[in-house]
Parts: C-alpha cells; structure tokens; sequence
C-alpha cells in the first residue's frame, strides 16, 4: 500500500538528516570495519532514495546529485557495467584475457559457482574471485546505478552538461592513474547507458548544447582501445538514436558510413562497425530499412580487412544486422554467404570469434529464406560448404554454431534437412563435457523428431538418453532430456508401444543401486550428495562424465525411475484415439485382418498393471503416487473394456484385487500427503466405473474414505509444509462430493449410497466450508483472506492453497446444490471450530487432549445458498465448458429445489436470485456445448419467476428496469423457441422425441416471459429485439405445436402490438421491416381461417402488424382479406370470438388517433372502417342493442365516433348523415339507459363539433328521430335543474394564483 504524503514527508525527512550525516563524514581514519559499516549505511540510504518517487525528495535531488558524482568518481569500479551491455549477442567481442585458451572458455565454459558477478570470465584469477564477494564499496556504486539516472534525467539540461563536464574533468585529472581513470569511465558509461534504456523513445532530448556534449563523449569512447567501454559508447549511442528519432538515426548513420570509407584507423573503424550494428538492433529494420544497402556494403568491405579484431568485430555487426532485418535481408543474403566462404579460404581470417561469428552469419542467413532454400542451389550449396569447414574445427565455439546449423535446417528449411545423416553428428555430442553442446544437441535432436520420427530412434537411442538422464547434475540439461523423451514417447511409442513399455518397465524394476552409487531412503530421496551440487542458473557449466559402476548394470536413481512411471503415464495417453488398444475384441481383429504386425497395448494389460502395481507400493515414496496415477488412467481407459472370453465380465475384473489391495496402504496414518491424494481420485474411479461386481470389494474401498471423515479437520502432517494437511482434507472432500453425485445418477451400486447416508450432515457441512474458503480465496484482496479464518488452511498457507482449491470445488458444490431443501440441509447445525485454529490453539495451550467446545454457525443455511449460488454465476460467466455445465447443473438442482422447505427467503432475494441466473445464462445459452444444460436451468428459472415481478400496483417495477433484467428475458424467450423450431424441422417425419418435449416445455416457459416484455419494452428495444421475437414466434406458430399454440397467440398479440410502437425505421432497414410484418400478417390471416375461441386473439395482431408497415408496403388484398375475417368474427355467435374480433376492431381504430402512430395508421383504418361500418351499423340497430350487454354496444359505438373522425372533410357530411340516425335510434326509452345517455352524450358531441353539417343533417332527419332527440334533451335538463336543486350552496375559498392553475391543470388532465 502506497504511503500517506503526510507519513512519506516524514521519511523523507529523516533520509534526509541521515544523508546530511553521511556526507559529513571524513573515513580516511577509520578502520576497514568501520569503513565498511559506512558503506553499508550509504548503500542502505541509496537505496531508499531510489524506491521513493522522485518528486517526494526534491529539495534533496542537488545534495544527493553531488554526492553521487562524488562516489562515482572515487575510483571504485562498479560490477554492473558488464551486466548493462548484452553479453549474450556481444560476449564474442570481449573485453578479453590475454590467454587464448581462456577465450573459448569464456564463450563455452562457466565457473562451477556462479556468483553476482558475470565478469569473472574476464579476471585473470577467477576462482580466487569467487570465493570473496563484493566488497560494501562496490556495492555503493552499484546502489547507485539505480539512483543516479533517475537524479540525472531530472535535471536540466545546462545542469546535466556540468555534471557531464565535471565527470570528464575527473577523468583528465587522473590520467596518471590508468585504473582510477578507467573506473570513472566505465561508472559513468553505465549510468548513462542506464538512463537511456528506461528513457521512452516519445521524449527525446531538446536540440541543446547538452545533446552536442553527450553525443561527443559518448563518441570518444567509440574509438577507445577498450573493448567494453567501446561496446558501451555503441550501445548508448544506439539508444540515442531511438530516443530522438529517424532524422538523428540518419545523420549519425551517414557520417559512421563515410568515416568507415575514410578512416584507416582500426580502432575507428571497429568501433563504427559496432555502432552500425547496434543502431539497426535498437532502432529495428523497419526504422532502419532505407539504410541497409549502405550499411551492408560498408561492412562487407570492412570484413575483408587483414586484421584480425577488425573483421571480427564487422562480422558481428553483420550479423545484428541479419538478426534485425529479418526478411528484408533476403535480397542480400547470397553475396553475405558468398562472402562468409571466401573468407574461410582465406588464411588471414582464421581466428575463433571470426569463425563463431561466421556460423551465426549462415545460421541467420537460413532462417531469412527459410523455405525458399533449394537443396539444389548454389545457395545453399555455399551454406553447407561453410557447415563442412566449420564441422572439422575442435573449438567448441564453433562446434556450438554447426549444431545451431542444423537446427536452423529442421526449424526454417525442413526441406534440405536428412535426418539418417544428422543423427550420428548429433549424437556424437551427448557425451561431451561442454554443457551448450550438450544443452543444443538435445534440443536439434527434440525438433529432428517432431520433424522426421521415423528416422530417429533405434541402436539403443533410447537407452541411452535414460542413462544420459541419470548421471546427468545440470538441471536445465536434464530438463531437455526429458522433453527429448516425452518427444519421442508422443511421436514413436503409438507404433510400439510394446517396445516402450519394455524399456520402461527395465528402468523401473530395476535393482537399487549399489551403495557406492548411493542408496535409495524410503523418502524418494537418494544419498548423492553429489546431485545436489548442481547449477540451478542454467548457465553454461561443465557436467561430469557418465560413470558406472563396479559391475558394469546400470541402476537408475528414483528420479529417472519416477520420470519413467510418467511416460508410462504418457504412453497411455498418447494412444487413447485408438480404441484398439484398450479393447481386446478389436485389437485382435486388426491383427487377424492385418499383414502386417500389429502390436497393442491391451495385450500386455497384466504387464501394464504389474508395472502400476510395483510402482504404487514401491519403497520409494516419490514413486508411490506416480505409480496410482498410472493405476487411475488403466482403470479410466479399460473400464469399459468387455473380456471376449468371458461374457459378461470386464477385463480388469481380474485385477480389481490388486488395485484395491495398492489403495489400502495410501490410507495409513504414515502415508504420503501426496500418496492419500492421488489415492482418493483412483477410489473414486475404482467405484464409479464399475470394473467389478463384487460389492464387498467396492464397500471396502468406500469405507477407506469414510473413515477418514472424524478426523478430517484434525488431520496434520508435522514432517511436511502446512498446506500438506489441506490438500489431503480436500482430496477426500472431492472424492466423496463425486461418489455422492455418481449415486444420486445410479453410477454406483445400490449397497455403497447407504454407507455415506450417515455421514451426509457432515459432509454437508464440511462442503459448504470448502465452498466458502474458495469464494474467500478467489474473491477477496489479500488482507481480507489473511484476516478471514478458515477451514481448511491458515494465514501462513493462504498463498499456496489456491491451487488445490481450483481442482476441489467443483464436486462438492454439485454435492451439496442436491442436498439443498434435503433433511440434512435443514437439520440445526453446529460447527467446530475451524482445524487449523483448533490445532494452533491447542499448541499455544501446551495441552493437545483439550476439548473446546462447539460454538453456533455464525452463518445460515441461507448464507450456504447463495454462497454457492454466486460461485455458480462467477464461473458461469469466467469458465470454460466444462466447469460450466457442472455450474448450470448445479443452478438447475438448487432453484429446482422444494423452495417450501428452504428457510424464509425474502421476496427480493428470490426475484434477485433468478434474475442473476438469467442475465448469466444469456451469455451461454446458445453455446453448443452448454445447450442441453442451460436449457433445462433456464426452463427451471422462468417456471419460479413470478408472471407479476414487473408489475406493482398496475404500475412499471422501477427497480426491476433499473436492473435491465428484460434482456436476459429477451433472449431466454427468443432462443428456446428457435431450437424448437430447427428439432422439428430436422425430425419431422420420426415425430416428437423426448429432446423435442423438453425443448417444447422449455419453450413454454419461454413463452410465459415473453408475454411479459412488451410491458417494459422501451422504443430502442423494440426496433432491436421486437423482429427477432415476431419471427420466431411466427415460426413456432407454423410448426403448429399444439401445446404451445395458445401461448404463442397470447404472446404474439402483444408482442405485434408493441413492435410497431418503436420509431419508425430507417430507409435502409425499411423493406427489411415491411417483409417481417407482412409475412407476420399472412401467417395470422391463415391461421384465423378456422377460428377457435382459444386462437380467436391472434386477431388482435391484425391492425399491430397492418398497421406498422410503411405507405404503400402492404398488398390490398391483403388487407381485405384481414378486414373480412374481422367482420366475419364480430358478427360470431361464439361470445369469446366476438368479444376478441371487438377488442381487435377498436384498437385497430384506436390507433390512428394516437400521435406515434397516426401516420401510419390512419389510412389503414380507413380502409377496414369501409367495411366494418356496415357490419357496426346492424350491429348498432335498436333490436340488436336490446339483445347485447351495455358494454358491447358502447364498443361498437366507439368505433362508429372513431370512424367518422377519420373521414376526410369532404366526405363529413354524408358519413354524419348515416350515423346521426343510428345514435337518434339509440334514445328511444326501450333502449338500457347506459347506451341512451351515452348515445345522447354523442349526439350532443357531434352538435357542437360539426355545427355545420349536424344543422344540414338534422334538417333532413325523420320527425320521429327529432322527436326523440327533443325527449331526451328535455330529459336531461329537468334532470339536472333537480339535482341542483337538492345541492347545497357551496362555499368557495380565495386561492392564489399558482393554487388556481394548478387546479385547471389536474381538471383538465382529469
């Protein structure tokens, strides 16, 4: 956690009274422990300044900046300036010892102990170097180096020019002093060279006399005679060039490409050699590219030069620039071969880095052509002439670059590569004493098998490789060897595998070795002290010679006995696509069928098991759960086998004996952790897959882990790590979670589920614990997992037990989703404290007999549930497949669950629950893997979801559109209807199938929330979503599923009434749009040709989706053929069809009033009024009233109004003309009074808004008609003259203005 500005100034603070200190103080007279003491705080000190932010010490940058040239002009030399250039590219150019053969074992060889310091290759005296370390002066000036750059970039740039003028001044004072000036040079080069590297190539320098300057001292050590601080001038300058961009790259490259044409001094043109380099490797080729025909030639000429260092130094050069260019390089890749065998005729350029550097050139040249290389060419011609010459040379330098020769072949040109003639070359190398050469040839031997498999192996290669293995102490060699075996087991062992399982069972049952090659303890651990001095860096170091012993056998040690046993492992797994060699009817057929010999595993299935066996009892314990992992995979891979000789019985039903009686020893108190685990997964398999039928056999391998439940929480494992208690306990948690799954599934036989009854509660509650450790470790930032005391593992283990949790929870949370609403889920509870607690308790109380006693659950059964029910949607959503139908499986067991039973959720919580469940499942639904399962745990979620969650007091829930809960509906509704549909139409002629009525039930499901979503739709969702669910509603009212058809027409009317409610779309979508709706309004036209009263409400669809077409986009015919079934179905004697055609008809109507759709509706509404007003104009006869219920006839009243509101002006008068009659009609007192006064209420409407007309109408009326309009207008107003009689005078009260407006606004919204 960052620190406090108020807590940080304080430490500041206080560095800065130490510095102040620190300066003061005078060490010349002090002893060399004091002095060391000194040093030891200035480290210290500079150490703190440099994990500060550089802002939070800023009144301290000048004292700390001077103080730090101070130091590093002291003369001491830092140990990091070898480490800052690259040694691993550039170690070729020195510096070097004078001694040649110190050369090549600088470049090949490495002290045995390797210590700080990568420049004791370069002393004179290396091992007397490395028994002392770094003195506590060097280690100031190395503490240093990550402080000055930061001190340095911070400046100015006038101040970092003195500070670079001060630092040269030094340097000329000292010039007497080679080595004091030596060591200023190379202190300020790192520092420098440091501060470029971390400097970001957006901020250049500014164009100032400070970039002048250091540009100018960086080019006065290009020339030095130093080799380093010349490789060091060249890097900086390269990360200078990338810093201030291509017009500084440009001009520098230009004027180091004319001073190699013109300079005749060495040292200059070695030095610009380098800097080309190492501009083109900083800078890369693409920067670079313009400039590479320029620099190619330079250093072509320049490699040619006589001297000795000259032509090394360009051929390094070069090849950076092949290394960088890649394929840019290809156009010049022919002269450089012809180049590289030239000079290795000539007698001149004979020296070993000019050869290394040569190899690296061909080597690079392969892998730019890469398959364009012809076997035939004069190109690689010239490549292999250079491999030849190279080959005869002893060096191992050299020796290095060939073996990389044919490893370029068999990555970049497999093409050219003959593996029969390669082999022996590289074979040759597995017994040198130079670990690189060893270390490559394994790894061009690994790539030669992936390449030609056949061609590799045989004359005992193989054996050999294992007892390379065994003597082998280099760990990185060791681990090429067995990525060299395992290559070999993937690509050779599934043509004989017979062969292989020979091989590996001689390693492994072989005698142990004899006591002066060191005995094997029962731990797994051998007494060599001679394999424990090995060089764990993986660097370059010399490994000892095979040795044998006294009579010649060889016997492995228990780590190449182990490897062993897994490739065995990894034979079994390799060979799993072919199932004739796990069953024996099919492998003998193939080879009574087969010429040729067929070779299998099942036929050495006894070897196979005696081979597990011997391993999995074996007296080396690191062998132990090796060996029952392979017993495991037999067991998973031959299950199922059937033995052709006797029916009816399982080929491993012979062994199932000695694969029980390997289990019993993994149980004891004195067993391995690692053992009782790999031991739990092969109970479960042994169960589960049914291998026997001998229940006394399976009772007592159940019991093994039954047993082991009393004293789960207080099992421990003193002799090994803490976490060793917490992966058996969730081992045995895993196995026993799997074996109550497989009995709930009827995987296991009838007489093992009543052992675990009894211990159900515990298992319970032990599972529900598991689960929440897992939920602490995966959820939580570090401090709350450390605080949180859990059940399974401490505070100190917190960090390393995450991995036996991910491979744990899985099976315990199905476990536990099955016993939700159980008699164990509800049973009261009380939980022991946690183990590991318990036991430090019982440590710290000195009394390890002491009982505490039981304390209540701090959580409830409720807390259990949605515990497991949020690591359900975290790993829904985060994991792959398989993870995720365990997860929907376990979803789908607890929200099918008896909610009665279940303690008394709140109604949000449930709403929340199954909402979380939908809007996970949207992201996985239509995924094929999780399809079924998701299917049935979404059919469980909508059958609970309440058909009223968006609805409260007839009002829109604001919290349930807050959570946009309807997407996931969306979806839920769309997708299930779709599968419907594609399974009917694929099956159509073999009738329903049981997948096809869980689709179905699926589907109504579906059906039942998609009628709720036109009820929360907003315009956007509806012109995304609103045509996909039309659509697929249509086409689920095709496939004509009788049980859904009543569900489809209640969800369809709404949905059409809402769909075209959205904005109108756009031009480009509108054909689009027009299309769905039309084919929406055929297929509701067609299926109300017979109507029913259950599909009489499809007609409610009719004026939606006629309604939301552009002008013009719908066919006339169409649209009569809609208006004609409207009229038919008001005209019904079928109440229900009637009361639906009536419901239909005024919406329909309706809608052409409305401002967003009146547009489009208007004209549809006309035209089926055209025909609707004669059918609404019998209907609307006084007979007929008197026969039908009040509210009938006032709907069709209302029509008759909204009609005439849509008659265009001209035509108002003649539409008023026929409906001013019926209505005068209506106020006859034989009439119910609700329909007279309603009818008068028109009349007396259309009076005042159509004055004109009504006056020419009336004129023209029937004197019956008028009369009874006369009657009721009398009626009416003797009527109202009494009440306001009967009415008390009412007292009226003086209100504001505002109160006033207010009143107007609620009356008129009224």
């Amino acid at each position: 956690r960052a620190p406090t500005h108020t807590v940080l100034s304080v430490f500041v603070t206080c560095l800065g009274h130490v510095l102040k200190s620190i300066t003061a103080v005078n060490t010349a007279e002090f002893q060399a422990s004091t002095v060391d003491v000194v040093a030891v705080t200035k480290c210290n000190l500079i150490r703190a300044f440099a994990a500060l932010p550089e802002s939070s010490y800023q009144p301290y940058h000048n004292a700390l900046l001077k103080w730090s040239a101070s130091e590093l002009t002291k003369g001491v030399t830092t140990s990091l300036f070898r480490k800052t250039l690259r040694e691993d590219s550039d170690g070729v150019l020195g510096p070097w010892s004078q001694d040649e053969q110190r050369k090549e074992e600088k470049l090949v060889l490495s002290p045995p102990v390797v210590l700080q310091d990568a420049g004791i290759v370069w002393s004179k005296e290396p091992l007397k170097q490395l028994t002392s370390a770094f003195p506590p002066t060097v280690k100031v000036v190395d503490a240093l180096m990550a402080l000055f750059p930061k001190l340095f970039a911070s400046k100015s740039a006038k101040v970092q020019k003195s500070v670079l003028d001060h630092f040269q001044n030094c340097a000329k004072m000292s010039s007497a002093q080679q080595l004091h000036k030596l060591s200023i040079q190379q202190n300020v080069l790192c520092a420098l060279l440091i501060m470029l590297k971390d400097r970001r190539p957006s901020s250049p320098f500014p164009d100032s006399p400070f970039l002048a300057s250091v540009q100018q001292y960086f080019q006065s050590f290009l020339y030095h005679e130093h080799p380093g601080l010349r490789r060091g001038a060249g890097e900086a300058l390269a990360y200078l060039c990338n810093t201030q961009g291509d017009q500084f790259t440009g001009s520098l490259i230009a004027s180091i490409t004319t001073l190699l044409r013109t300079s005749n001094e060495i040292s200059t043109k070695v030095g610009c050699a380098f800097l080309l380099g190492a501009i083109f490797r900083c800078v890369g080729g693409m920067r670079a590219q313009t400039h590479l025909p320029a620099a190619v030639s330079v250093l072509h000429n320049l490699a040619q030069e006589p001297s000795s260092s000259c032509h090394v130094w360009a051929l390094h050069a070069l090849w950076l620039l092949i290394e960088t260019c890649g394929l840019a390089f290809a156009d010049f890749a022919s002269p450089t071969l012809s180049l590289a065998h030239s000079l290795l005729l000539n007698k001149t350029h004979n020296s070993i880095g000019g050869y290394n550097c040569l190899g690296r050139i061909v080597n690079a040249c392969i892998a730019t052509l890469g398959p364009e290389l012809d076997a035939s060419g004069d190109t690689f011609k010239r490549c292999r002439a250079v491999h030849h010459y190279l080959m005869a040379n002893t060096s191992p330098v050299v020796q290095l670059e060939t073996i990389h020769f044919m490893q370029m072949l068999t990555l970049f040109a497999p093409q050219t590569v003959d593996a029969q003639q390669m082999l022996p070359f590289l074979r040759s190398f597995l017994s040198s004493p130079h670990t690189s050469l060893r270390a490559a040839a394994l790894q061009c031997l690994r790539q030669l098998v992936q390449l030609a498999p056949r061609e590799v192996g045989g004359d005992s290669f193989e054996e050999e490789l294992i007892e390379m293995l065994d003597d082998e102490r280099d760990a990185r060699l060791r681990t090429e060897l067995e990525l060299l075996l395992t290559t070999l087991v993937d690509y050779r062992a599934p043509d004989a595998p017979s062969l292989w399982l020979q091989l590996l069972k001689r390693v492994i049952s072989a005698s142990t070795r004899a006591t002066t090659a060191g005995a094997a303890s029962k731990d797994g651990t051998e007494q060599e002290p001679e394999e424990d001095e090995e060089d764990m860096s993986g660097a370059l170091t010399t490994g000892n010679a095979p040795d044998d012993d006294a009579e010649g056998v060889f016997i492995p040690r228990w780590r190449t006995r182990v490897f062993c046993m897994r490739c065995i492992s990894r034979l079994l797994s390799v060979v799993e696509d072919n199932p004739a060699h796990f069953d024996l009817a099919i492998a003998r057929q193939k080879r009574d069928t087969s010429h040729e010999a067929q070779d299998y595993l099942v036929f050495h299935l006894q070897e196979l098991v005696s081979i597990a066996f011997s391993g999995a009892t074996s007296v080396i314990n690191a062998l132990r759960p090796v060996g029952l992992s392979v017993l495991q995979q037999i067991v998973e891979r031959f299950a199922a086998s059937e033995d052709p000789d006797y029916e009816g019985h399982r080929l491993l039903e012979i062994y199932s004996a000695q694969i029980a009686a390997a289990l019993r020893p993994a149980f004891d108190a004195d067993a391995t952790p690692s053992l009782t685990a790999t031991a739990c997964e092969v109970a479960v398999s042994f169960i589960t897959r049914n291998i026997t039928t001998e229940e006394g056999a399976l009772s007592k391998v159940m019991h093994l882990l039954t047993d082991c439940i009393a004293e789960l929480q207080t099992k421990r494992y003193p002799a090994y790590s803490e976490q060793a208690a917490t992966l058996v306990q969730l081992a045995i948690l895993d196995a026993l979670a799997q074996l109550h799954v497989a009995a709930l599934e009827g995987q296991v036989p009838a007489s093992l589920p009543p052992i675990m009854e009894p211990f159900l509660g515990t298992l319970l509650s032990h599972w529900v614990a598991l689960l929440r450790d897992y939920s602490i470790l995966i959820t939580q930032p570090p401090a709350v997992q450390h605080a949180y005391k859990a059940h399974f593992f401490t505070s100190t283990t917190v960090d390393n037990v995450i991995g036996y949790y991910r491979t744990s929870w899985l099976h315990p949370l199905s476990a536990a989703a099955s016993l939700v609403g159980s008699e164990q889920w509800n049973a009261p509870r009380k939980e022991t404290k946690r183990a590991a607690y318990l036991a430090m308790e019982k440590e710290a109380a000195g009394d390890e007999d002491s009982e505490y006693e039981e304390e209540p659950a701090q959580a409830s059964r409720e807390d259990d549930f949605f515990v497991m029910l949020g690591l359900c949607f975290k790993e829904i959503v985060e994991a792959d497949a398989e993870t995720t139908i365990a997860c929907l499986g376990a979803l789908s067991k607890m929200l099918t669950a008896d909610m009665l039973a279940l303690p008394a959720f709140e109604y949000s919580n449930e709403m929340l629950m199954e909402l979380s469940g939908m809007m996970v499942l949207q992201c996985q639904i239509g995924t094929a893997p999780v399809a079924a399962v998701a299917e049935r745990t979404l059919a469980s979620i909508l059958a609970n979801l309440p058909l009223d969650y968006f609805s409260l007091e007839g009002k829109i829930n604001a919290e349930a559109l807050s959570s946009a809960a309807f997407y996931p509906l969306v979806e839920a509704a769309v997708i299930p209807l779709h599968r419907v549909i594609e399974h009917a139409r694929e099956h159509s002629s073999s009738g329903p199938s049981p997948a096809l009525c869980a689709l179905v039930e699926v589907a109504a499901e579906a059906l039942r929330a998609a009628a709720m979503l036109p009820r929360v739709w907003t315009p956007h969702l509806r012109t995304i979503y609103g045509p996909s669910l039309l659509q697929v509603l249509l086409w689920t009212l095709q496939a004509n599923m009788p049980p859904l058809n009543e569900l489809v027409c209640a969800a369809l009317v709404k949905a059409s009434a809402n769909v075209v409610q959205a904005p109108a779309p756009s031009a480009d979508s509108v054909g689009e749009w027009d299309r769905v709706l039309l084919c929406a309004l055929k297929t509701v036209c067609a299926q109300c040709h017979a109507l029913s009263p259950a599909s009489s409400a499809m007609l409610c669809a009719i004026g939606p989706l006629a309604c939301g077409c552009s002008p013009g986009g719908v066919d006339s015919s169409l649209l009569s053929r809609g208006r004609q079934l409207l009229a038919n179905a008001m005209t019904s004697d079928d109440p229900t069809i009637a009361a639906n055609a009536r419901t239909a008809a005024l919406a329909l109507l309706s809608s052409a009033l409305q401002p967003d759709t009146r547009d489009r509706a208007a004209p549809i509404a006309r035209f089926f009024f055209v025909q609707l007003g004669a059918s609404l104009v019998a209907l609307l006869s006084p007979a007929a009233c008197m026969q039908r219920e009040v509210e009938s006839t006032l709907v069709y009243a209302k029509m008759i109004i909204i009609g005439h509101s849509l008659c265009p002006a001209e035509q108002r008068e003649t539409m008023l003309s026929l409906v001013l009659p019926l209505f005068l009609a209506l106020l006859h007192e034989a009439i119910p009074s609700g329909v007279s006064s309603f009818a008068l209420d028109l009349v007396q409407r259309l009076a005042s808004s159509e004055n004109e007309h009504f006056r020419a109408v009336i004129a023209r009326t029937d004197a019956q008609l008028k009369a009874l309009l006369e009657s009721a207008l009398k009626a009416q107003q003797q009527k109202k003259q009494a009440e306001a009689a009967q009415n008390r005078p009412r007292v009226v009260k003086k209100t504001s203005r505002k109160q006033m407006s207010l009143s107007i606004n609620v009356d008129q919204y009224t």
